[in-house]
């Protein structure tokens, strides 16, 4: 974007932010931890995050799935570690198979902390889906969703006589599902003619 820092200041960043956030460190690495050792022994269970998401390599190593606390799975394609030297000496880096920007299958690697980004992201949507059909069991038509927002339509009579509110429908997407006890799941909202950003 035009801003240019110095390695030095890009370091210093680095640094300050891990030892602020010590406990998403600890995360990242749980997760990649969890990871690896799902694709060394495949067939079995390794938990990260206090026991919240699980992965496990297929016995016919074709995917390394991530289980996600609503239970559904991510799914890695014909995961491998190789190892690769680094500035601090040698690691296991995990790689899997994906599409690539042509359409094709090409081979990525990955890490903790994109992993961690990859569930983080995939639990947001599980919690706003579960809110969704909380909405929609509520009366409420939603009528399109854009990444954290949903719409729905209600009448102005509705919203007159009080049978649908603003409040009620954010309450009703707030519900935490039984699968995410003590999330801290909010939202807000606002009534229009027309969808905005």
């Amino acid at each position: 974007d035009g801003i240019y820092i110095s390695e030095h200041l890009a370091n210093a960043a680095i640094k300050a932010y891990r030892e602020k956030h010590k406990p998403v460190v600890t995360l990242w690495y749980a997760t990649q931890a969890a990871a690896i050792a799902a694709i060394r022994e495949p067939g079995t269970l390794h938990k990260c995050a206090d026991g919240r998401i699980a992965y496990g390599m297929t016995k016919d190593r074709q995917f390394l799935a991530c289980r996600l606390p609503s239970g559904r799975l991510l799914r890695y394609f014909r995961p491998t570690l190789q190892t690769v030297s680094t500035q601090w000496g040698e690691k296991q880096e995990i790689r899997y198979w994906t599409s690539d920007v042509k359409g094709g299958l090409a081979q990525y690697k990955t890490y903790g902390g994109s992993l961690c980004e990859n569930y983080v992201q995939a639990v947001s949507r599980d919690l706003m889906v579960s809110g969704m059909l909380g909405t929609e069991a509520a009366g409420y038509e939603n009528i399109f969703s854009v990444h954290d927002e949903v719409a729905t339509e209600v009448d102005d009579n509705e919203l007159d006589l009080g049978t649908k509110s603003l409040e009620h429908f954010i309450k009703t997407m707030c519900r935490v599902p039984a699968w995410a006890p003590g999330a801290p799941v909010a939202a807000e909202g606002f009534i229009s003619k027309r969808y905005r950003k």
